[in-house]
């Protein structure tokens, strides 16, 4: 059973009821069965958002920026809100904090494509984006062409965002024959590279394909291939790919990572001109519980009743609008830590869930819901019926009639979305994003000790059936985290509030969705000049402070221009109510994120351009904390270890540990706030002992910044030597 501990040993007090706001939820998109989660594909391909001041595409290659009088202009953000159109979907089914996701927009004669990495390597990082030109037939299902797109990231320091990527490699299908590299055709257009910390990532990507020079069928379906390869050197390759590769898969195209040569393996997407309604989603922050930071389980009363709440998202307005409880919510427990995600080993369905009984409510976030054009929020909240038994649900996943309290303060808990197809007009209604998970929870420092649990239960068994251990590779990530130092770093308490203000009651969506019907093609003229970049704003937690400074903190930005300044520019940081990216993205760009990421052996190897094999790594879905410390500091440090378990550290921040076949291992993390500097200095520690009066609150010697006056104490310090001196002078002449 995993125990873990939270305490604080700073002075002072922390609100935490009110300061930790449920920082709390990895998003997770799975089917409606929460027992056994698995990937499920939107079909449809959607179309851009537009929201005042911007309309058509996501635009980041024209010199023209968007304004109110050309709103088809740029924006350099890799997440600018025309992309709010196409939910940033997982690959193999986990969206979490630290995991890499993609999506895919449509419009006019083209396809937009961008993929986000949060954690990525030094270098030898891979993009893959796959399709065909439609489906073959029954009896030759390979009759189509199909073509393999192969990126890789532009260096870091290599320019300013985005950053012009050449296209590495295309390999062609052709039907009767076999995968060969092609030149690079001129359909692919403006790839680029996101390297700039301030996007919360380890580097973006983004590219547009001409449909109207390749063959991408319009009213028919097609297939497609999602993927991306991390490199972990020397030997290791960590992948990711949409579909999942199934283990009986033998034949690949010659790439960093295993997509399979028969593209009949691929997913498979409706043609570009078919009517696509939004899908509701469920993103990071959604889920919040009864415990006073909004994210843990056990309140430590025995008979306290846990109350949930799950807020899905853009659902799509009807007249007459959706019933109440249209949209279905299933919830279920795992243990606190790495896991794997499709595994009904894993997972332990609350009873009388998925409003199924009284307990459940419903609120629209627009009351009667949001008109027939516009997609809105709903609030679903379900209070745990105790059913006998003193704690609701039950803690103690390996014994659940247990009445002893376990040792325990989080444990992961699984959202589900599905629709209620026993409503009315509940047809037109779909779920894009389908789960998401509690795995990621707000911790108060001065110090924070805790363990969690790696577990291997329910992974498919190894081809080897003497194999008695895996070995896992851990990652630790640390995002706005600087080292202990000798230098003050300010909290930034202003930015933590508005994103607590976004997260727990954000304003109405800006987003105007389409109709139905596919729009008309309103894209830049190709070939415009690239636009000159404009410094995007850096974060700014870890700016070192001189002593007792604290810089006020900037008014954030809440409302864009109004529509009434015709020919403004709309300002360069928007409101977060109009970012696409996902909420831990937007979390992780400005507060202190500790994340830890776990990748498996799968037993099989990916040969590399020289033929030399690399062992393929999947991941675990990761877990992590987000760290709260409301006065100046000296910066973080940290330590993982294992319990019971050795945990050697292969590379700074990278660490492998043997793991039992259909098992687990605990691990141990402690992360501290240091509230002394690193090394002592004149103004950072005490002054010596000298035999005069010295006032204690003074500074000895003279800093930057320093208000001490330490040029009034100087002569003072070295009075008795002067004394000493004068004496045995005056002995000598006597």
């Amino acid at each position: 059973m995993t125990s873990q501990r939270l305490r604080s040993d700073h002075r002072t007090r922390f609100l935490l009821s009110r300061l930790l706001w449920g920082v709390c939820a990895l998003g997770w998109p799975l089917s409606a069965r929460a027992q056994s989660p698995s990937t499920t594909l939107s079909t449809c391909i959607n179309r851009p958002a537009a929201v005042p001041g911007l309309s058509g595409a996501p635009n980041w290659f024209t010199s023209n920026p968007a304004s109110f009088d050309d709103p088809t202009g740029s924006r350099l953000d890799i997440d600018e809100p025309r992309w709010a159109g196409a939910a940033l979907m997982p690959f193999e089914g986990v969206l979490s904090a630290g995991s890499p996701t993609y999506r895919i927009l449509r419009h006019g004669n083209y396809l937009y494509l961008s993929f986000h990495s949060p954690t990525g390597s030094a270098g030898g990082d891979r993009v893959y984006f796959g399709f065909s030109e439609g489906v073959g037939t029954p009896s030759a299902p390979l009759s189509k062409k199909a073509y393999l797109i192969e990126l890789q990231p532009a260096a870091p320091e290599s320019g300013s965002d985005p950053i012009p990527t050449p296209v590495l490699q295309i390999q062609t299908f052709t039907p009767g024959g076999t995968w060969l590299p092609a030149a690079t055709p001129d359909w692919i257009e403006n790839v680029s590279t996101w390297r700039s910390p301030s996007t919360g990532l380890a580097f973006g990507v983004n590219f547009r394909i001409d449909t109207s020079k390749v063959a991408i069928p319009t009213g028919r379906t097609f297939r497609a291939f999602f993927g991306m390869g991390l490199r972990v050197e020397p030997a290791h390759t960590i992948e990711f790919s949409t579909p999942p590769v199934s283990g009986l898969t033998t034949n690949f195209v010659n790439s960093g990572i295993h997509v399979p040569a028969d593209y009949t393996k691929w997913a498979l997407f409706e043609g570009l001109d078919v009517a696509c309604r939004e899908g509701v989603t469920i993103d990071t922050y959604n889920i919040h519980t009864g415990h006073p930071n909004g994210c843990s389980l056990y309140t430590g009363d025995p008979v306290a009743q846990n109350t949930f709440t799950v807020d899905p998202q853009t659902i799509r307005g009807h007249s007459p609008q959706f019933a109440n409880n249209i949209v279905l919510v299933q919830l279920a427990l795992a243990e606190w830590g790495g896991m794997y995600a499709d595994s009904q080993a894993n997972w332990l369905v609350i009873p009388g869930s998925n409003n199924t009984t009284g307990s459940w409510s419903w609120t629209w976030a627009t009351p009667g819901g949001p008109p027939a054009n516009r997609t809105g929020a709903a609030s679903t909240a379900f209070t745990c019926d105790l059913l006998g038994n003193p704690y609701c649900p039950t803690l103690n996943l390996s014994d659940p009639a247990s009445v002893v309290p376990p040792a325990v303060v989080n444990q992961a808990l699984l959202a589900t979305l599905s629709i209620d197809m026993t409503k009315a007009n509940a047809e037109l209604l779909r779920v894009k994003r389908a789960s998401a998970l509690l795995n990621m929870i707000p911790v108060p420092l001065s110090e924070d000790k805790r363990k969690a649990t790696i577990s291997l239960r329910g992974l498919p068994k190894p081809k080897d059936a003497k194999q008695t251990h895996r070995d896992v590779y851990v990652r630790v990530v640390r995002r706005n985290m600087p080292p202990h130092g000798d230098v003050m770093v300010q909290p930034p308490l202003e930015e933590r509030r508005r994103i607590q203000r976004f997260l727990r009651t954000p304003a109405p969506s800006p987003f105007e969705f389409p109709e139905v019907e596919p729009a008309p093609n309103t894209d830049p003229v190709k070939g415009a000049l690239q636009q000159t970049k404009t410094t995007a704003p850096r974060d700014t937690y870890g700016k070192p402070q001189k002593p007792a400074e604290t810089k006020p903190p900037s008014k954030p930005q809440d409302q864009p221009n109004s529509k009434d300044e015709r020919g403004a520019t709309l300002p360069e940081t928007l409101p977060l109510e109009y970012s696409s990216a996902t909420q831990h993205e937007i979390v992780s760009r400005a507060l202190p994120v500790y994340e830890v990421h776990s990748y498996y052996e799968t037993g099989e190897t990916i040969p590399d351009k020289r033929g030399k094999p690399r062992k393929a790594l999947k991941a675990l879905a990761p877990f992590g904390y987000v760290l709260h410390h409301d006065t100046p500091f000296y910066g973080f440090t940290d330590q993982i270890k294992g319990v019971g378990s050795a945990l050697s550290e292969v590379q700074p921040g990278l660490y492998k540990v043997s793991v039992p076949v259909d098992g687990s291992v605990q691990i141990e993390t402690t992360i501290r706030a240091e509230e002394q500097p690193l090394h002592a200095n004149c103004c950072n520690q005490k002054p010596p002992v000298v035999h005069v009066h010295v006032n204690p609150r003074g500074c000895y010697c003279t800093t930057p910044g320093n208000s001490g006056d330490g040029s009034k104490l100087l002569p003072l310090a070295v009075l008795p030597v002067a004394l000493l001196i004068w004496r045995r002078r005056r002995r000598s002449k006597a």
